[in-house]
């Protein structure tokens, strides 16, 4: 193996491995009924000193989210954006018990390497009712399509995510969010958010 090959497998570990923490949609913040709200998250990203993103989500026949964001890395800042939409497969009632969506996503992290992924999964949680709050516990498995893109080399490549999120509705206006990522990227985030427009039933 000559020095050149040497070379250019080094830098496609560091591309790979360096990109690992740049995901968008990390955590997902992705309940089966996201419901019509904006939020504002602290988020941190395996590797990173911390993050910050803004999400706005509408359901019903648009079933649309938007959000932007910032993550401090060590060595890099990277801005994230992306959308995403999902639909009903399940609803929980009497002959069954959790809520099930299916979720697709188009994002991208933005620094010293460029990461797009179309993320594509299901979202199956559960409302439970505690009062005076409602507890709407969810995970979220999903695959990835990824490239990863550096100069002149792009690697792309298929990861695995799971997101365990909980939301705390504290009334019928505000809700505070908490979200794990597992997988590709190992991320934490938490967020406050706060609904509007058409009315939303949890259940």
């Amino acid at each position: 193996m000559n020095a050149k090959t040497v070379m250019i497998a080094a830098a496609a570990v560091l591309v790979a491995s360096g990109a690992q923490a740049q995901i968008w949609d990390a955590p997902s913040f992705l309940p089966p009924r996201p419901g019509d709200d904006v939020g504002v998250y602290l988020t941190q990203p395996d590797g990173s000193e911390f993050g910050l993103q803004g999400i706005w989500r509408q359901g019903g026949n648009l079933n649309l989210g938007v959000r932007v964001g910032y993550v401090d890395f060590d060595l890099d800042d990277v801005l994230v954006a992306g959308a995403e939409t999902w639909g009903a497969l399940m609803s929980a009632g009497a002959d069954f018990p959790v809520d099930v969506s299916w979720t697709l996503g188009l994002g991208a992290a933005f620094g010293d390497v460029t990461r797009l992924s179309v993320p594509f999964g299901l979202t199956i949680g559960r409302a439970l009712v505690l009062s005076p709050v409602t507890l709407q516990v969810y995970g979220h498995p999903r695959l990835a399509l990824v490239a990863v893109s550096s100069g002149n080399a792009t690697d792309t490549r298929l990861d695995g995510f799971f997101d365990l999120g909980a939301d705390v509705h504290l009334n019928e206006e505000w809700k505070v969010r908490l979200g794990f990522t597992l997988g590709g990227t190992d991320a934490f985030g938490i967020g406050l958010a706060r609904r509007f427009g058409r009315g939303v039933a949890v259940r």
